[in-house]
């Protein structure tokens, strides 16, 4: 067995033992609270951080574009197979996996013994590191964030590009509700509905309602209607999840509850506060001046405004 080597820890000076191979780390800490102790005290500037990503990204990479061979992955697995036969203690240390199912129970009960109902207490967020968490999280997720994400997605392979999506399936996303729609719906019978009924859910409430397009964007999609006019709360209507199962005839179609003059007039009467009002009636007469939906000027929209 390879003999420990004596290092200090980096924040307190506390000796630690480590095995040679870790010795070429150039900070070691003795516990997770000296290495955070250690970081807030050696914060680096943004203009360091940047010179260092500069260092590092792209083909400022060593491995840039190189692959280990085989025979280097071989090599890795044997250098690694034969520190662990050498450090049999490593084996334990690494896991449960490697201990047997006895010491497995025994290393559970012993875990379990101190999970009591009073050590769960008080582990939530505090409402002024929720707002923390929040406002860091807002100014992460940017419209460019969310563009270089998706780019970088495409290029890999891993999601499809919007130009190359399913039409019917792009439409869909671009006609599907913007709010929780429940609470534009006026239609008493349709409320006590909901009320008797509940909110469906596949787990809890299998009988309960759902909202559904009366003019389905199957037929929106097939007769080019812009997709605001069927998010529109004239088109939406609360039935339940076995009721809308009922309409499907096949892949892609529903039964339409009604027509689409009917819902043009609907919408050009409606007197509720809606956001896309005024959008719906000036789309409603582009539509009857000739015009019609088209999937490029809504990716690009959608795109713009991160919304894909």
């Amino acid at each position: 067995m390879k003999k420990r080597l004596i290092i200090k820890c980096s924040n307190c000076g506390k000796n630690l033992e480590k095995f040679p191979r870790d010795k070429r780390n150039k900070n070691h800490f003795c516990n997770t609270k000296c290495k955070a102790e250690f970081q807030r005290g050696k914060k680096l500037s943004s203009e360091t951080i940047k010179k260092l990503s500069i260092a590092s990204s792209g083909k400022n990479n060593g491995m840039y574009g190189k692959h280990h061979s085989k025979e280097s992955c071989k090599k890795i697995s044997i250098e690694s197979k034969k520190h662990y036969e050498e450090n049999s203690e490593l084996r334990y240390i690494c896991g449960n996996s490697r201990l047997s199912k006895e010491e497995r129970i025994i290393a559970a009960k012993r875990w379990q013994s101190g999970c009591t109902a009073e050590s769960y207490k008080n582990r939530h967020h505090s409402l002024e590191s929720r707002k923390k968490i929040g406002k860091k999280s807002k100014e992460k997720f940017t419209l460019e964030y969310k563009k270089r994400v998706r780019k970088n997605l495409e290029e890999k392979g891993l999601i499809i590009s919007l130009d190359k999506k399913d039409d019917y399936k792009l439409y869909k996303n671009f006609s599907n509700w913007i709010k929780k729609m429940f609470d534009s719906i006026t239609d008493e019978s349709q409320l006590l509905l909901l009320k008797e009924k509940g909110v469906w859910n596949y787990k809890t409430n299998k009988k309960g309602v759902i909202r559904d397009h009366k003019y389905s964007r199957y037929s929106g999609w097939k007769n080019k209607i812009f997709p605001e006019i069927l998010r529109h709360p004239c088109n939406c209507e609360i039935i339940t999840h076995g009721d809308n199962l009922k309409k499907k005839k096949g892949r892609y179609a529903d039964n339409d509850s009604q027509t689409l003059d009917d819902l043009f007039e609907k919408i050009l009467a409606y007197k509720e506060d809606w956001i896309e009002q005024n959008i719906c009636l000036k789309l409603i007469d582009d539509y009857k001046k000739g015009l019609r939906y088209n999937k490029n000027e809504y990716i690009k929209k959608f795109y713009e405004n991160g919304k894909y």
